[in-house]
């Protein structure tokens, strides 16, 4: 993860994925790279009154130089850190919904999950209808009019 996270600057659903994976400069910055325990962040992090999660990187290069360390006590997804990992938790739903679905329907999904008013009157059924690829191939390149219909039930056999 922080050899990707170094390498492209990022790290999304689809870096774990064997195209990813594939890429030899991966294992090379890998074997560079020396990982230690820091003791406090262990702690905390089994600590139930923080979960802290933290980590620290600091790079140094080949003439000696280095970089500035830097340390993360509690990552975007911290829950103490709520209100700034929404909506980035939004954009990655948002993101990884358009590498499945179309546009049109990763919006209508989207805007559903933004509205809890609207999506709490609407049927459970409906709702997953909505993640369903209409010819069965995982991409759906349709617009979805399941929001105006009632979903046919599958009888469910024993």
């Amino acid at each position: 993860m922080v050899a990707i996270g170094l390498l492209k600057g990022d790290l999304t659903a689809k870096d774990y994925e064997d195209e990813t994976a594939a890429n030899p400069h991966i294992d090379q910055l890998r074997a560079k790279m020396e990982v230690t325990e820091n003791v406090d962040y262990t702690r905390s992090n089994l600590a139930p009154s923080a979960r802290s999660i933290a980590n620290a990187l600091q790079i140094q290069f080949l003439d000696g130089s280095k970089i500035d360390r830097v340390e993360v006590l509690f990552p975007i997804g911290h829950e103490r850190r709520r209100s700034e990992g929404i909506p980035k938790l939004m954009s990655k739903f948002s993101s990884n919904l358009r590498r499945i679905y179309s546009d049109s329907r990763s919006s209508q999904i989207c805007g559903l999950c933004e509205n809890p008013q609207a999506m709490g009157g609407m049927a459970i059924d409906r709702f997953l209808s909505l993640f369903e690829f209409p010819d069965g191939d995982g991409d759906d390149h349709a617009t979805l009019s399941t929001a105006s219909q009632t979903p046919t039930p599958t009888p469910v056999r024993s």
